[in-house]
């Protein structure tokens, strides 16, 4: 009896291993599926877990550094609440005043500190290391270039000179002049010129929609050009938020007025020694409120007129250097024939002499593609007619 069933469990088990090993390899691919499962378990499983801490924290509150004493700080928030916190060992080399921070709400604990306190507009500005315009790539402002490397380029490369003959530099000069007359390319060759990071921004760009924040980027302007030292701030079309203070109520003037005095004070703020220098630029200086043109402001005032002929030579040879012209063109000629015209329809006479001469297949530029381009460009503009769409053509 006993034999029978040992007998018959052996047999079940060698069909039991039998059948176990022509099984095998569907076990296998199961076992390989279920781990591939386990490990896309897993990684969910760590996934959720991240988000369920995120969802624990509490966010924080961040103030701004006012003033550090003795291992304290002040801090304000956006609110206009003040806190006396201690400022941690670990975070004591990166505290600084304008710096932000991060606060627990329950103990105001420092969970961690950010960058200073700066209007994110401010990073918009168009920022240039060294801009690639060069004195060569100005023609017929000679005069100016002279005064310009005077009051800007000397201070910023020799400081040396004014304090060895006890005066402070100057902080800034207004260049005003009509349209086209190269204000722009002038101020990027001074910043070429003294090896400075070239800051250009529009008046426009100052005038914000809500109380103080143009005041506010204004005062962030100054401290990033700082920041960026030996730098030059340009601010084109100055006028449009520094015009004549009048007695309007309006928001919006009031908005201007109270940036126009943020920039007079931050000009009467940082030392003309630093290495920052301001370049305004305006066609109206005849709306210019008075307070920004005095000495300790805007020291020099720079007049940039139309370009006399010998002027207009050097600008068509400026923008012709390049061009293959036919030896019938001269250039003596050309200067002549566009009295009147400004640096900018110069450089406009040339492009289009080119897309003609480009237009007729030729090879090089003749004396009647500058002819067309002259009769184009300088062509004034048709008044439209009674009823007419007021488009202009040139």
């Amino acid at each position: 009896m006993s034999f029978d069933s040992e007998n018959s469990s052996n047999v079940a088990q060698e069909r039991i291993s039998y059948k176990d090993f022509s099984e095998l390899p569907f076990l296998r691919t199961q076992l390989i599926n279920m781990q591939l499962q386990l490990q896309t378990i897993q990684r969910d499983n760590e996934r959720m877990k991240k988000e369920l801490e995120g969802y624990n924290v509490a966010p924080g509150i961040v103030c701004v550094v006012q003033e550090i004493i003795d291992g304290k700080a002040i801090v304000r928030n956006y609110n206009g609440i003040v806190f006396a916190i201690n400022v941690p060992e670990q975070y004591k080399d990166k505290f600084e005043i304008g710096t932000r921070v991060s606060l627990a709400q329950h103990n105001l604990a420092v969970l961690d500190v950010f960058s200073k306190d700066m209007d994110y507009r401010v990073n918009m500005f168009e920022l240039e290391d060294k801009p690639n315009i060069t004195y060569e790539s100005v023609g017929g402002l000679e005069k100016i270039i002279t005064e310009l490397e005077e009051m800007i380029t000397l201070p910023l490369t020799k400081p040396e000179l004014f304090t060895k003959f006890g005066i402070d530099s100057p902080k800034g000069i207004l260049l005003y002049g009509p349209p086209g007359t190269g204000k722009t390319m002038i101020a990027k060759a001074v910043a070429n010129q003294a090896k400075a990071k070239f800051i250009s921004l529009s008046g426009s760009d100052l005038v914000q929609k809500y109380i103080g924040e143009g005041a506010r980027l204004v005062r962030d302007l100054f401290v990033f050009a700082r920041d960026n030292a030996p730098a030059i701030i340009f601010i084109d079309e100055i006028d449009a938020v520094a015009s004549y203070r009048s007695d309007s109520t309006t928001g919006g003037d009031r908005e201007v007025y109270r940036t126009m005095m943020q920039l007079l004070v931050e000009l009467d703020g940082f030392n003309s020694n630093e290495q920052v220098k301001v370049l305004a630029a305006t066609n109206r200086i005849d709306i210019i409120d008075k307070a920004l043109l005095r000495p300790g402001r805007l020291d020099r005032i720079l007049h940039i007129d139309m370009p006399n002929e010998s002027g207009r030579r050097k600008i068509f040879e400026i923008h012709t250097k390049k061009m293959p012209i036919d030896s019938g063109v001269s250039i003596k000629e050309l200067a002549k024939e566009t009295e009147g015209a400004s640096g900018a329809d110069i450089a406009s006479i040339c492009r289009e002499a080119a897309m003609f001469a480009m237009r007729e297949k030729n090879k090089k530029v003749s004396k009647e593609n500058f002819k067309d381009a002259i009769s184009k460009a300088m062509k004034p503009a048709k008044e439209p007619e009674e009823g007419g769409l007021k488009t202009h053509y040139m």
